[in-house]
C-alpha cells in the first residue's frame, strides 16, 4: 500500500491501531473491490505480480481471484412459492448497472420488458428467457421505477415513462419497440417516473406521474392537463387504474397515497361510448344537476365530464367534449 486510504479502525489503543495501519509493518489485510465489468486472467496476473505506478513505486504482489459476477450482471430470477428462486435470463446491463423495471403484459404472459439503471430497455417473447434490446441509453434514476406500462389489450404496445428533463418524457410503442413515437405533446419539461392507461374510450386516456404532481390526457397524448383537486404537488412514483371501480390510486413520494375517481371522458349516459347520444346528458348536467343525476345515476359527472381537469363540470368542457366527438379537427 503506498497509504492508508480507506482503511477505518475504531479502537481505543493507538499503539495497536498505528502498528495496524502502517504500511512499513506490512500487516495482511483483504478487500473486497466491486468492478465494472468482468476482469480477465491477465488482468488478475498483472495484480498479482504487482502494478507499476510510475515514478519508480510499484505495488507489492497481491492474491488476487474473482469471486463471481458483479452486481450488474444479476439475471432475472423466478420463484415457486417463494422458497427457491431459478434465473431465467442472462445480464440484460451493460454489465455494471441493475434491473430497475419489469412488466408482464396483461394479455400476453411470453411477454416480458425490462428496463436497467444503465440506459438499456429489453423486450422478451418467451418469459424471460431470451431478451433483445429495443432502446438504449434511456435515462431516470438508478432506483426501481415502475416506468414501463404496457397495453392491457395488446402486448405490442408499451408506454415508457422518462425521468429526466430535456427528453422525451413518454414515449410509446406498438410494435415491441422496433419504433417509438413520442405522447408528451404540451406536457411541461418536467421528469416523468410513471404512465399508466385507460383504453375504455375511443381516444386513449394517459395518466403521467411527473416531479410535480399528476397529469391527464384525454386526446391519446396531444394536449396535457394538471389532474386531480387536491392531490398535492407532489413528486408521483407510482399509479394504478382500476377500470372495474371506476378509480385511479396514486402514490406520492412523502405524501401518502391517493385514490380518486375516474370515467370514460365524455361518456355521459353510462353506456361506454362517447357519440351523439352523449349530446343531451352532457347539456343535462350543465342546466339541471339533480335531474342528471336522477336519470343517470350510475354516471359521476365530473369523472366523466370534466375535460380540462379544474375538478369542475362547466361551459369550458364543452370544447374538450366536442374534440372527442371530432377528433380529426
Amino acid at each position: 500500500d503506498r497509504d492508508t486510504a480507506g482503511l477505518l479502525i475504531l479502537t481505543n489503543d493507538t499503539l495497536f491501531g498505528r502498528r495496524l495501519t502502517d504500511p512499513k509493518n506490512h500487516v495482511p489485510r483483504t478487500y473486497h473491490a466491486r468492478v465494472r465489468g468482468h476482469p480477465d486472467e491477465q488482468t488478475l496476473q498483472a495484480l498479482r505480480e504487482g502494478l507499476d505506478l510510475g515514478e519508480g513505486d510499484h505495488t507489492r504482489p497481491a492474491a488476487v481471484r474473482a469471486l463471481g459476477t458483479p452486481r450488474g450482471g444479476p439475471p432475472i430470477p423466478r420463484t415457486t412459492g417463494g422458497g427457491s428462486w431459478t434465473p431465467i435470463s442472462g445480464d440484460l446491463t451493460n454489465g455494471a448497472g441493475a434491473i430497475r423495471a419489469l412488466a408482464m403484459a396483461p394479455s400476453d404472459s411470453d411477454v416480458v420488458y425490462a428496463a436497467t439503471n444503465d440506459g438499456n430497455v429489453l423486450v422478451s417473447f418467451d418469459r424471460g428467457a431470451n431478451f433483445e434490446l429495443i432502446l438504449s441509453g434511456h435515462p431516470g434514476w438508478p432506483r426501481v421505477t415502475r416506468e414501463i406500462h404496457i397495453d392491457p389489450n395488446d402486448p405490442m404496445t408499451m408506454y415508457l415513462a422518462v425521468a429526466s428533463f430535456g427528453e422525451t418524457q413518454i414515449r410509446r410503442t406498438r410494435d415491441a419497440g422496433r419504433t417509438f413515437e413520442a405522447v408528451d405533446g404540451d406536457l411541461p419539461d418536467i421528469p416523468v417516473n410513471v404512465v399508466a392507461i385507460d383504453v375504455r374510450g375511443a381516444a386513449t386516456v394517459l395518466f403521467a406521474g411527473t416531479d410535480m404532481g399528476l397529469y391527464r390526457s384525454v386526446d391519446d397524448g396531444q394536449t396535457w392537463h394538471r389532474f386531480g383537486v387536491g392531490l398535492p404537488h407532489a413528486v408521483v412514483i407510482d399509479l394504478l387504474v382500476d377500470t372495474a371501480r371506476d378509480r385511479l390510486t396514486i402514490g406520492t413520494q412523502g405524501r401518502g397515497a391517493w385514490r380518486m375517481a375516474i370515467g370514460i371522458p365524455g361518456d355521459m349516459n353510462g353506456d361506454g361510448r362517447v357519440d351523439g347520444a352523449d349530446i343531451d346528458p352532457l347539456i343535462l348536467s350543465l342546466g339541471d344537476p339533480q335531474a342528471f343525476a336522477r336519470e343517470f345515476p350510475q354516471v359521476d359527472p365530473i369523472a366523466c365530464g370534466d375535460l380540462d381537469g379544474n375538478g369542475e363540470l362547466n361551459g369550458a368542457d364543452i370544447d374538450g367534449f366536442v374534440k372527442l366527438l371530432r377528433p380529426e379537427e
